[in-house]
């Protein structure tokens, strides 16, 4: 459905710096999909979502879309392929002056539709996103979530293939972001609606998203299916992410930032394990000391379901001679569960070795 390849946008500042806010970046979305693009401010996560649509035309590479090339389109044909592209933002960008309904009739305003057939495609996108009985409402009489699910609705106007998502959660509070996301996912079923979303929180890509992109300085540095990128992270970014997605940040907190627990910990063998799927419902732990006598403290602990898969991670502490503790970690490998060697600092910080 959509397909990115080897973009390249370069700013120039006022004082003639060059900015490579996408740098190289290749990425494919299947139709049907909801693809998350997670980063941190500056990333260039928003660029790149913008050059879905040629909001931002790159200065290299290729913007596949629906099998059409983009940059080879025409002024008129581009504004046609947009029609099929829709987009919703943080601020919600509605029109203060306009009620509801104004606001979703107007990206139909040089639709064919008869006036009768658009009030009908109104009503209907309005009761999609349970607003029918606000049409006649303004803006300022809504609350976010309301405004949200306007522009929901506006964008879906012109029956789009593609909904592009640029911080769409990131002014609602916890609650609201949980409806706006279940409304999103709802619409990707019933409407086979492919959605790039663009976070900042892992937390939004963990309720919603099929796969994830995340980028770091322009560039895509990690890119996976979502139960993959949660149990099995390569890149420090993409586990600092996850760390505060799973709330393991504040476990370490609580561990690392006790005083008297910090200190006994800065001689031990620290790890955490992070795992997935149903055939990880097994003893493993007892395995470790029946099969090479190393056991097991288990400091913290926390198990959710993502993508319908259970995910697991610990932290633990492993005691055990070098050769045995060499074999369980070859064992825990072996069985699909990822081993990160933790190393507790002076500071009553940690990382990963």
């Amino acid at each position: 459905m959509i397909k990115l390849d080897n973009i390249d946008v370069i700013f120039n500042d006022n004082h003639n710096q060059t900015l490579h806010a996408v740098n190289e970046v290749s990425l494919s979305v299947n139709k049907g999909e909801i693809f998350g693009i997670v980063g941190y401010s500056g990333a260039g996560k928003s660029t790149l979502v913008r050059v879905i649509n040629l909001l931002q035309k790159p200065n290299f590479g290729n913007v596949m879309v629906d099998g059409q090339n983009l940059l080879n389109l025409s002024p008129s044909q581009l504004r046609q392929a947009r029609k099929k592209i829709g987009m919703i933002f943080q601020h919600f960008n509605l029109m203060n002056s306009r009620t509801v309904y104004g606001n979703v009739l107007y990206p139909l305003r040089d639709s064919s539709l008869s006036s009768h057939e658009k009030a009908q495609k109104i009503a209907q996108l309005l009761e999609l996103v349970g607003l029918a009985d606000k049409r006649d409402f303004y803006p300022a009489q809504l609350s976010g979530g309301q405004k949200q699910r306007v522009a929901i609705a506006r964008a879906l106007a012109n029956d789009p293939h593609v909904l592009l998502c640029d911080e769409a959660t990131s002014a609602l509070d916890p609650k609201t972001t949980q409806s706006i996301l279940k409304l999103l996912k709802e619409l990707n079923q019933r409407l086979n609606l492919t959605i790039v979303l663009i976070t900042h929180e892992m937390q939004v890509v963990k309720e919603i998203c099929h796969r994830v992109a995340v980028m770091e300085h322009g560039k895509v540095v990690e890119q996976n299916d979502i139960v993959s990128i949660f149990s099995h992270p390569a890149q420090r970014l993409t586990q600092d992410f996850i760390r505060t997605a799973s709330n393991i940040e504040q476990a370490y907190d609580a561990i690392f930032n006790h005083p008297q627990l910090a200190a006994q910990l800065k001689h031990q063998n620290l790890f955490e394990l992070r795992f997935a799927g149903n055939n990880h419902f097994q003893p493993f732990i007892s395995q470790l000391y029946a099969k090479y006598h190393v056991e097991t403290t288990i400091l913290y602990s926390h198990l959710e379901i993502i993508q319908h898969q259970p995910v697991g991670h610990l932290i633990v502490i492993l005691h055990g001679s070098d050769p045995a503790m060499v074999d369980a970690e070859s064992f825990l490998n072996q069985h699909n569960i990822a081993v990160s060697r933790l190393n507790a600092l002076q500071n009553d910080n940690y990382y990963s070795i």
